[in-house]
C-alpha cells in the first residue's frame, strides 16, 4: 500500500494552529474519517504549499475514500489560509456550506431563534476548538 502522509510537525506550529482555529477545527480532530487524516495535517501541508483540494489529497490522502465528508473542512482550511479557491470544471466539489459559524450576530441572539440555542452551541464549539474540552 503507498501512505500519503505530511509530517505536520514540520510546519510552523503556531501558522498550523492559527490555521486550525481560524478554520473552528481542533488541530488533533479527524477531518477525513476514510483516511484518518487530521486537521493539523491539512495545515500543515497547505504551509508546505498545497492551495488546492487536489493538492492537499496528493499529499495527504485526504478525500481519496468516499470524497464526500471532509470536503467542507478541507475548503474551511484553505480558506483559513487565505487561498482564494475557483471552482474546478465538473462537479468535484462545491463552495463553502454555512455553519454556525456564519450566521450573523443579530440572529443569534434573536429570541425568536431562542430553541435553537445557537449562543450556547457556539460557546462549547468554541471550548472545543480551543482543547478545553468538557471544562
Amino acid at each position: 500500500p503507498r501512505v500519503l502522509q505530511v509530517d505536520w510537525r514540520k510546519a510552523p506550529y503556531e501558522k498550523m494552529l492559527e490555521i486550525c482555529r481560524k478554520a473552528h477545527h481542533h488541530p488533533e480532530e479527524v477531518i477525513c474519517f476514510c483516511t484518518g487524516t487530521r486537521a493539523r495535517e491539512v495545515a500543515a501541508a497547505i504551509l508546505m504549499g498545497a492551495d488546492s483540494p487536489e493538492k492537499l489529497s496528493r499529499m495527504t490522502g485526504i478525500r481519496t475514500g468516499c470524497k464526500v465528508e471532509c470536503i467542507q473542512p478541507v475548503l474551511r482550511l484553505l480558506n483559513a489560509a487565505g487561498v482564494k479557491l475557483q471552482k474546478p470544471p465538473g462537479y468535484q466539489w462545491y463552495g463553502l456550506t454555512s455553519t454556525l459559524w456564519d450566521l450573523p450576530e443579530a440572529i443569534l441572539g434573536k429570541e425568536e431563534y431562542g430553541k435553537f440555542y445557537f449562543l450556547k452551541d457556539k460557546e462549547v464549539m468554541e471550548k472545543i476548538v480551543r482543547g478545553g474540552g468538557n471544562e
